[in-house]
Order: structure tokens, then C-alpha cells, then sequence
């Protein structure tokens, strides 16, 4: 949500300072997950009533919040816990579905696809998506083996794929559409080849290092970032080349790339828009 509202403010020294209080709040708000954590690998677990393995083995980590709440706090306590927990779950999950659908319907059935969608079609489409993306999201829960590896797995895929273009977008004049689109394609598919043990996925691609035992020893997740940066940058330049030299017709410019407009029609559009 904060990360919308960066993106809607009006200009980008607000987006960016939206940006900073959102990590910030962040950085804060992982605090008592941490301390949670402290607490539960520290505990004497042989002094309560837990009969499961200790210490507590590596597989079982991912269980260490339901395991303090209901071992380590009073019943009451393990109550309003678990029904947090389980209420904010809910909460983003029917939130991440409904946005997925949102953004497929607009920004790429309405833009790209059929321009001029009614609102009724639009509104089917949009049910559709909810109901693809929440059979994706049911078999991914049900092929991946630990709810936190698919919190690391998601981490994974913003840090590789979507901070590289949050960034671009953010500090950079230079980016457009096609960058933006090759780019994330280029650096899906590379991540995507680098393979992922959470959901079974093999590898295709391997980089430095890689060994049969070990698997990727090599900073793969970096490396795909810089290359997704580079991608975005150097396509952006390319179309703009293509476009603004007349090599490539302006009706081919179906994503609508930014123009360069003079400095003069620039700061008449800019009067327009703060009246």
C-alpha cells in the first residue's frame, strides 16, 4: 500500500520521500518478528510442554512463531495471536489477488490488448484473472514446502526483477516502456533458469562456481539485478534512438514512449497542469 501511494504522488521528490518513510516503517515493523525469533531459539523448550524434537532442528524453523505463541505465552495470549496472524494472511492474500487482477486489467488487457474494452468486458476479465491468479497462488502454496521459503522465494523475485525497475523509474529520465518490458522478461527468464529448490524447479542455467552438490555458489541474485538494470537502460536508449532519428515510424510506438519535448513546450505543459 505505501508503495502505491509513492508511485501516485505528483512528483518524484514525493514519490521518493514516500519511499523513505515506507522503508523505514518497514525496517521498524520486522523489529518484534526478530525479537519473536530471539526468544524462540533461546527458550528452554524441555520446561514447557512441547514434546517435539530439541533443540529445535533446521525444518522446523519456519514453525517458530506458532510454536512461541502456543508454548512460550498464556492461552489468551496464543489466541490473539494466531487470529493476527491468521487475519493479516487473509487480508494480503485477498489483497495481492484483487491488485494482480486490477493491474493485468488495465495495464495490459485495457493498454496493450483491447483499447477500447467496455466497462462490463473489462469487468469480466478482471473476475477471470482473480480466478487464474488464485489457482496460481493454490498450487504454488501447495508445490512449495515452507510458507517462509515462499516469503524468501517472493523477496527473491522484487529484489531481481522489480527493484531494478522501481529504481529505474524513480531516478532516471532516460527509462521507458520498452526497457521496462524487456528487461523485466530478460531477468525473469535468466532467474527463472538459475532454478529454485523450493518449488522444483531445475536448472538451465548455471553460473561460476556451480556445482552438482553445492548447486549456484556464485552471487547469481546480484548479478541478474545488474544485468536487468543494464537491459532496461540500454533498450530505453535504443527505442529512443529508434523513435527520435525517424529510423523506426512513430505508428510502430505502441507502448507510447515519453517524447523529448523542447524546453519551452515543457514548461508551458507544466503551467497547464499546476493550474
Amino acid at each position: 500500500e505505501l508503495y502505491q501511494r509513492a508511485l501516485a504522488c505528483r512528483t518524484p521528490e514525493q514519490a521518493r520521500s514516500s519511499t523513505m518513510i515506507a522503508g523505514i516503517f518497514c525496517l521498524l515493523l520486522s523489529v518484534p518478528p526478530a525479537i519473536i525469533g530471539v526468544a524462540g531459539a533461546a527458550a528452554d523448550w524441555n520446561a514447557t510442554s512441547y514434546t517435539g524434537e530439541v533443540p529445535i532442528p533446521p525444518s522446523q524453523m519456519g514453525m517458530i512463531l506458532p510454536l512461541s505463541l502456543q508454548y512460550l505465552c498464556p492461552t489468551p495470549v496464543a489466541v490473539v495471536g494466531l487470529g493476527a496472524v491468521s487475519a493479516a494472511v487473509m487480508s494480503s492474500t485477498d489483497s495481492t489477488v484483487l491488485v494482480t487482477s486490477s493491474v493485468f486489467t488495465k495495464n495490459i488487457y485495457k493498454t496493450l490488448i483491447r483499447t477500447r474494452a467496455s466497462p462490463r468486458e473489462m469487468m469480466w476479465v478482471m473476475r477471470l484473472a482473480i480466478i487464474v491468479a488464485g489457482t496460481l497462488a493454490t498450487i504454488l502454496a501447495i508445490v512449495g514446502k515452507s510458507v517462509y521459503g515462499l516469503f524468501v522465494l517472493s523477496s527473491d523475485l522484487m529484489y531481481v526483477i522489480l527493484f531494478p525497475q522501481f529504481i529505474s523509474v524513480m531516478y532516471s529520465k532516460t527509462v521507458n516502456a520498452y526497457g521496462s518490458l524487456v528487461g523485466f522478461i530478460i531477468g525473469f527468464v535468466v532467474r527463472i533458469g538459475a532454478g529454485e529448490p523450493l518449488i522444483n524447479l531445475p536448472i538451465f542455467i548455471t553460473f561460476p562456481f556451480y556445482t552438482e552438490t553445492d548447486g549456484q555458489r556464485f552471487p547469481y541474485r546480484t548479478f541478474i539485478c545488474v544485468i536487468t538494470f543494464g537491459v532496461i537502460y540500454c533498450v530505453s536508449r535504443l527505442a529512443d534512438v529508434l523513435f527520435d532519428k525517424g529510423i523506426l515510424p512513430q505508428k510502430f510506438d505502441v507502448l507510447k514512449r515519453p517524447r523529448n519535448i523542447p524546453h519551452g513546450e515543457a514548461a508551458e505543459v507544466e503551467e497547464m497542469l499546476d493550474k
